[in-house]
């Protein structure tokens, strides 16, 4: 009977578990798209509305036809998303799917695709010849997790990137298990998903500007002709995206530790504290930068950053985290199990005088993970969800391998081998029931929350066309931009009677006037306007005042 129940876990038990866990991953990103939470903010709003404009008339807010990249309120913007939203928009979708749907669907679809490529990455790195169940789990911990629900619930460009920088990953994963020579199509599809997901995201780019490198350490065993094909793809595949997105990664550069006015004046303040005999050796710029990246890397990693999320009131649940406690524990225990390994390796090295040993799988994932960070590493306001997603899903992906490893090893020390699929069910049905928690919560508190402002379109509705108004919102730079998408207004009214105003210290090129509307801060007046819109921020509602 044992052999049969193994038997049947192995030919059916397993795809329909996947099933499950792809299934409930998606009912929990398509839900209520549209709704919940309510409205687009600002970024999702210039994403929709360049695309709609992009799709009936080929140019962007700027008037500029077919861009490279994008311009909204002074911030560039990478072409993937709207691009993709434009050929959405011609094919008429929206006919089909309420507007913020739509502009939704992509990140959606690709948060569910990336449950799938988490199952096939667990796969084809498990460390024994159960490979569908380290599929399984980490599947379950990208699907239930809640920062994976969270962003693709959103127009995420990020999201995006992720989907398209880890198909890339599966290629090259899949390629280096099978070790068969390189084919054109492969090479062409391990192209097509970086360049794609380098104009879709910056954090991609900068993250395979480096681990390329990692190449000839990971096909080293088929010599030059094996780790050269991928090397010179990816890395004509970096070149033309910083070839076409020059001005975005400039602008990009200016974020960074390394140009930061902050940064450097406290970089200043820090020298001066110091004994003048120490100046010159703790005194360095460049070690004073280092230790800035240290403990970015250890904010990065903190329970306080995973459990409780950052500063930035959209890149998590309000009054919650990244990850539920049960995916938090694994992560852990993956990374202690990882750097023990590591370290094992870099002795073995050392005692043994065996090169190989500093090439080991340990100490490359190591690596890799560190690599995946830089992106949120050297930026000034780390720790930063958006730009630490690959980090957190190569993350997981390996946790699901190693946590299933050890189950593996437990089931083996303790004979019960026959009870394996109830052992793979446990964490599995562990963080299910966090998601599902998390699901709830979700649910709830958007339900009652007002994050993105909601409604303002509705409200102008009912003006007079033909008297100014005056809206007081607290997001006056940004309310064109979200306002324009929501009444669709046409572009030749929206060029025509658009005003910006000069860039700020912060580079933001606000709006003040959009066809007879007056956008200003909450705490401004003016009896001139014969009609005033303002967000009261004790009911979270958009209210007229006269």
């Amino acid at each position: 009977m044992r052999f049969k129940w193994r038997d049947s876990w192995q030919k059916y038990g397993q795809w329909v578990l996947l099933t499950v866990i792809v299934l409930l991953g998606a009912w929990w990103r398509l839900v209520d798209l549209g709704t919940l939470p309510a409205s687009l903010n600002r970024d999702e709003a210039a994403l929709a509305y360049n695309g709609w404009l992009l799709a009936t008339t080929g140019r962007d807010e700027w008037e500029r036809v077919y861009p490279v990249f994008l311009e909204s309120f002074g911030d560039q913007k990478l072409p993937g998303y709207p691009y993709l939203l434009s050929l959405l928009f011609r094919l008429h979708l929206d006919d089909y799917l309420s507007g913020d749907t739509l502009v939704r669907l992509p990140s959606a679809l690709a948060g569910i695709a990336l449950i799938v490529i988490a199952f096939a990455l667990g796969q084809l790195l498990g460390k024994n010849h159960h490979h569908r169940e380290t599929g399984l789990l980490a599947a379950s911990l990208v699907s239930f997790s809640p920062i994976f629900i969270w962003y693709a619930r959103g127009a995420w460009e990020a999201n995006l990137g992720l989907f398209w920088w880890s198909l890339g990953l599966l290629f090259l994963a899949w390629c280096w298990r099978r070790q068969a020579d390189w084919r054109v199509w492969h090479l062409l599809a391990i192209f097509c998903c970086y360049l794609l997901s380098f104009l879709t995201y910056n954090a991609p780019l900068l993250i395979m500007t480096v681990a390329f490198l990692l190449l000839p350490l990971v096909f080293r065993r088929g010599g030059w002709r094996w780790w050269l094909p991928p090397l010179v793809t990816v890395l004509v595949s970096v070149v033309i995206a910083y070839i076409l997105l020059v001005p975005v990664t400039r602008q990009k550069g200016g974020i960074t530790i390394f140009s930061d006015p902050t940064i450097h004046q406290q970089y200043i303040e820090y020298r001066l504290r110091l004994p003048v005999g120490l100046q010159s050796l703790l005194g360095n710029h460049y070690l004073y930068l280092l230790g800035v990246m240290i403990r970015h890397i250890l904010a990065s990693i903190s329970p306080q950053f995973w459990r409780h999320g950052g500063t930035h009131p959209w890149h998590q649940l309000p009054g919650g985290g990244h990850m539920q406690l049960t995916v938090m524990l694994m992560a852990y225990l993956s990374l202690l199990y990882l750097l023990g390994q590591a370290m094992l390796d870099a002795y073995c090295a050392v005692t043994k005088k065996r090169g190989r040993y500093l090439c080991s799988g340990n100490i490359l994932a190591l690596i890799f993970l560190l690599i995946c960070l830089l992106p949120s590493i050297i930026t000034t306001d780390s720790p930063h969800a958006t730009r630490s997603l690959e980090f957190f899903y190569l993350l997981l992906v390996i946790s699901g391998v190693i946590v299933q490893h050890l189950l593996d090893k437990f089931a083996t020390l303790s004979s019960q081998t026959h009870h394996r699929p109830v052992v793979l069910l446990l964490p599995i049905v562990l963080v299910a029931l966090n998601g599902g928690y998390y699901w709830y919560r979700y649910c709830q508190q958007l339900s009652a929350a007002d994050i993105y402002h909601h409604g303002l379109g509705t409200v102008v509705e009912t003006l007079d066309p033909q008297l100014p108004a005056l809206i007081k919102t607290p997001e006056r730079p940004y309310e064109y931009i979200r306002l324009a998408w929501q009444l669709r207004l046409k572009p030749q009214i929206f060029w025509q009677t658009l005003t910006r105003e000069q860039a700020d210290l912060a580079g933001i090129k606000a709006v003040s006037d959009l066809l007879t509307w007056h956008f200003a801060d909450l705490e401004f007046d003016d009896d001139r306007y014969p009609q005033v819109i303002w967000y009261n921020t004790q009911t979270k509602q958009w209210e007229r005042q006269r």
